[in-house]
């Protein structure tokens, strides 16, 4: 028995803020290490304190891939990305105007954890694809 089966694609607008969004996301991870120098001048950090920084990072995305990914499939991924979208832009906030490390750790922690829009955008795609096959509209 051969199946016929059915392929729908997004607009390229749609695919193109898609992926503008998953690349500034993802980003996010990274930005902090070029300027790492500055940071430890700034702060007056030794080397394992400025290599925490990218490690807190990183610690919030795991967080995220093993606590907030999987609410993907209990909460509207639209409302989770949102979320994260304003958890997002408050941790980048406070991490530009943080007076001292630990404030500065806690938000890249955040920024890291925020991170996981991108683990969201993806299978978002995928279902909306699926809308489309099936007739549906989608309502942004």
């Amino acid at each position: 028995m051969t199946q016929v089966t059915q392929s729908a694609s997004l607009s390229r607008f749609i695919l193109l803020l898609m992926t503008t969004a998953i690349a500034a996301t993802a980003a996010n991870l990274y930005y902090s290490q070029p300027i790492l120098p500055l940071i430890g001048n700034e702060f007056n950090l030794t080397d394992s304190q400025l290599g925490s920084i990218p490690a807190f990072t990183q610690f919030g995305y795991a967080f995220a891939l093993l606590f907030i990914s999987p609410l993907g499939d209990s909460i509207a991924r639209r409302r989770l990305i949102s979320i994260l979208s304003g958890l997002l832009v408050i941790a980048c906030s406070f991490a530009v105007f943080t007076p001292n490390l630990p404030l500065l750790l806690m938000s890249v922690f955040l920024i890291g954890v925020s991170a996981n829009i991108t683990q969201q955008l993806i299978p978002l795609r995928h279902h909306l694809c699926l809308l489309k096959i099936k007739g549906r509209h989608w309502a942004p």
